[in-house]
Parts: C-alpha cells; sequence; structure tokens
C-alpha cells in the first residue's frame, strides 16, 4: 500500500468518524430545538386559553350577572368561553385543539375520552402535579399536548355542581340533574388539554438535519479531494522523483543531475540534501577511481 492510498485511508476514516459524531450531535440538538418550538406554541395557547378564563370570571359573568334575568348564559360559564375562543381559531388552524374534559362534565361533550381519562387519573392520583406533557399519533400526524388539573379551589363552583336541587333551574333546564354534579372542593374534576401539531416542525427539522449532513459531507468530500492532490503534488511525486533518483544513484549513474524542487519545506530540504549526497559520493567515487 503506497503512501497516498494509506494518507487517504487515515484522512477518510477521521472525517466518517467525525460526521457521526457531528450528525449525533446536531440530531439531537436540531430535534430537540423542535420539539421546544412545538412544546413553547402549546405552551402559549395554554395560556391564551386561561386568559379567556379570567376575563370570563372578572368581566362578562358579573356583567350578565346585573340583567337579573333568571336565564342561564353558558357564555358566562369560563370554560365555555375559552373553547368557543378555541373553536374560532379552528377555523383556520384545525389541527390545534383544546379541551377542558371531565370525567364528570355538566356538557356531555366536554366528557373525557380514553386517554384523557388517564390524563386526569394521573392528576388525581398526583395531587402535586402541576402540569404534564407528551406526544400522540393521530391521523394527521403527531401531535403534542399539555394539560393542567382542573381543581375545584373556589366554593363559588359548587353553586352548579354540588347537587341538582341546589343548581340553578336554568342549568337542569338545559343540561338535565344527572351530569355535572358531586363535586367537592379541592377535588380534581378534568384537565385542561391543548394539543398543537408537530409532524410540521419535526418535519422541518428532519429536513434542516438532512440539507446540514448533505452540506457537512459534500465540504468534507471536497476536502478529501483537495487534500488528496495536495498529498500527490506537494509529497507523493517530489518523493517519487528522490526515490527514481535515489536508485539510479545506487547503481553508479550519476547523470540523472538534482531534483527540482522549489520551496523552503521538509520536501525541498531533502531534495537539497540529496543533491549534497550525489554530488559527495560522486567525489568520492572519483577519488576511489571509480568515476
Amino acid at each position: 500500500m503506497n503512501l497516498r492510498t494509506k494518507f487517504t485511508l487515515i484522512l477518510t476514516a477521521t472525517f466518517v468518524a467525525a460526521l457521526l459524531v457531528m450528525g449525533t450531535i446536531s440530531y439531537q440538538i436540531i430535534y430537540s430545538n423542535a420539539r421546544e418550538e412545538i412544546r413553547e406554541r402549546a405552551t402559549l395557547m395554554l395560556e391564551a386559553a386561561m386568559s379567556m378564563r379570567t376575563y370570563t370570571i372578572n368581566n362578562v359573568k358579573p356583567l350578565v350577572a346585573q340583567l337579573g334575568a333568571d336565564v342561564f348564559h353558558p357564555e358566562t360559564v369560563p370554560a365555555f368561553a375559552a373553547m368557543r375562543a378555541f373553536d374560532l381559531l379552528r377555523v383556520k388552524h384545525s389541527d390545534y385543539t383544546y379541551r377542558e374534559a371531565a370525567l364528570n362534565p355538566t356538557n356531555p361533550a366536554d366528557r373525557a375520552v380514553d386517554w384523557e381519562s388517564d390524563i386526569i387519573g394521573y392528576f388525581r392520583n398526583n395531587d402535586t402535579a402541576k402540569e404534564v406533557s407528551g406526544t400522540r399519533t393521530t391521523p394527521t400526524g403527531e401531535v403534542m399536548y399539555i394539560a393542567r388539573p382542573i381543581q375545584i379551589t373556589n366554593a363559588s363552583c359548587l353553586d352548579c355542581h354540588s347537587t341538582p336541587d341546589k343548581a340553578p333551574a336554568s342549568v337542569i333546564k338545559i343540561y338535565g340533574p344527572n351530569n355535572g354534579f358531586g363535586w367537592k372542593m379541592n377535588e380534581i374534576v378534568g384537565a385542561q388539554i391543548v394539543a398543537v401539531p408537530a409532524s410540521v416542525s419535526l418535519e422541518r427539522a428532519r429536513t434542516t438535519f438532512l440539507v446540514f449532513m448533505g452540506s457537512l459531507t459534500a465540504a468534507g468530500v471536497l476536502a478529501l479531494i483537495s487534500l488528496n492532490l495536495a498529498m500527490r503534488v506537494m509529497v507523493v511525486r517530489p518523493i517519487t522523483r528522490l526515490s527514481r533518483l535515489c536508485d539510479q544513484v545506487s547503481k553508479g549513474d550519476f547523470s540523472a543531475g538534482d531534483p527540482k524542487i522549489a520551496g523552503k519545506d521538509e520536501i525541498a530540504s531533502l531534495a537539497g540534501s540529496f543533491s549534497r549526497m550525489r554530488i559527495s559520493l560522486q567525489k568520492a567515487m572519483k577519488m576511489l577511481g571509480g568515476g
């Protein structure tokens, strides 16, 4: 195996190892950033829902109460207001969802499905947990969700959710006496769950990773080719020339002349040493009568 081949193999092995290390690190960073971006988007949606709930409690409900009419308005319910606001968002962003799911809701449409029930069960079994997040695979792709517990901390909530006989007649008239009752103070009855699409951001991260690795690979191959050519011109050719001249001199042929290698590097220094050796050896041969 010649020097050029050894040099190429060493550089190739080094490049492949570096590519694997950089690929692993960049993959983790790019996908981690993508998931953090998705999480921030979900958190923003959840905070928006909380703002809508707060506005409903502090502004809408008191105004409606001043009307004095014995009519129940669902718009005064914070959960209802937050979910209707998200329905407007879903007109243009249908893959975003917001739910205030409960195990025993007043409105049957808010009843938790299996995976939502699991989240609520987690909060009920871990009453110190304030938030949980994860990913789910849906028919439209992967989504990330963030959930927070719905806990009864305000006694006024029990006005509508303790027993049917204590609930406003207007509420019973709309939803009936069989749902949304039996709630207790400090009980976790449901969860706010917002889900945002992850597939688009993850696909963008995948594209970024592939472009980065493709560019890095192309740059590495170009560098290998350039170094290989430089090795051939600056090292292999001069050494091959010197090797040929050494072979001729070793056979007593001093007519080959000096290697013409310009520069001040190690190869040029070696060529100069060879020229001096050839001259000294030629003189010695003449003195011995051999030249």
